[in-house]
């Protein structure tokens, strides 16, 4: 529970740090529709398109550039949920051959000595067989502490496992603070931001059962900054998953996740 808890306050802290709200100030009287929006999407998924699209449309009668922003962030979520092809052990072809592709990979839990799982460890092979694919992409790790010992963190880890397994320390990008998937996305999309602004565009590499949780997240903070905030729109062209054999369950979480960026309320009851 107190790690959750320090989760959840991280992420607030990145959001204040994007100048993403954590109130629901800037939504206005469309506050109450977007807790509407995902609440019906989180409860009825593939039946909630039709009223997903007359709320949409209600939004942009009352304010054109908040209705589209809702309207891009919702149709985006329902894609990745429905409709968004996986690729196992690959990306899809015809992917930017230059830097302004970055390959993301998504960090794990460590072993209790700090050492990286055997999933984790699936994960980085996936990424670098497709970091040889395309050599001027960057390769982004991402993760904070969330073992015990002090000062190792899981994108520390991955990048000492990517060099030593041949990758050029020149194109690993490393975000070390994040501790959820959350956190993941809103720190990336700082990094390459303010950092990286040769980077358009993202291909994400996770487990399986992990990679449509990941992809929401990058696409809410991502259509957030640009419609909301005037920020560059990151573009998730790709995903590569390594096989675990575990379903997916994370609507909720993406839920959760969505709310957060957008700083409305959120009740999984409601």
């Amino acid at each position: 529970m107190k790690q959750k808890l320090c989760a959840i306050m991280l992420v607030l802290c990145m959001l204040l740090s994007l100048g993403m709200p954590v109130s629901a100030s800037e939504m206005g009287d469309l506050e109450s529709l977007g807790v509407q929006l995902i609440q019906y999407y989180l409860h009825h998924q593939q039946e909630a398109a039709d009223v997903i699209w007359d709320i949409t449309r209600q939004m942009k009668e009352i304010d054109p550039k908040q209705g589209s922003v809702w309207e891009k962030l919702m149709f985006d979520w329902a894609w990745i949920n429905q409709d968004m092809p996986i690729y196992e052990d690959t990306l899809p072809k015809d992917l930017p051959t230059d830097d302004s592709l970055c390959i993301v990979i998504m960090g794990f839990g460590p072993n209790p000595d700090g050492s990286i799982r055997p999933e984790l460890e699936k994960r980085l092979r996936v990424a670098l067989d497709l970091a040889e694919g395309y050599p001027n992409a960057f390769v982004l790790v991402t993760g904070g502490q969330t073992g015990a010992v002090e000062g190792v963190t899981e994108a520390g880890q991955m990048a000492a496992w990517l060099q030593k397994n041949g990758l050029s320390r020149s194109r690993i990008l490393q975000e070390t603070q994040s501790l959820s998937t959350t956190a993941n996305a809103v720190n990336c999309y700082k990094l390459l931001t303010r950092a990286y602004p040769q980077v358009d565009a993202i291909a994400v590499v996770t487990s399986d059962y992990h990679i449509r949780q990941s992809c929401a997240m990058f696409a809410a903070v991502s259509n957030y900054q640009a419609g909301y905030k005037g920020g560059k729109q990151l573009e998730l062209v790709g995903n590569a998953v390594c096989d675990t054999g575990m379903e997916e369950d994370s609507l909720l979480t993406q839920a959760w996740g969505v709310s957060l960026v957008l700083g409305i309320p959120f009740d999984e009851k409601a």
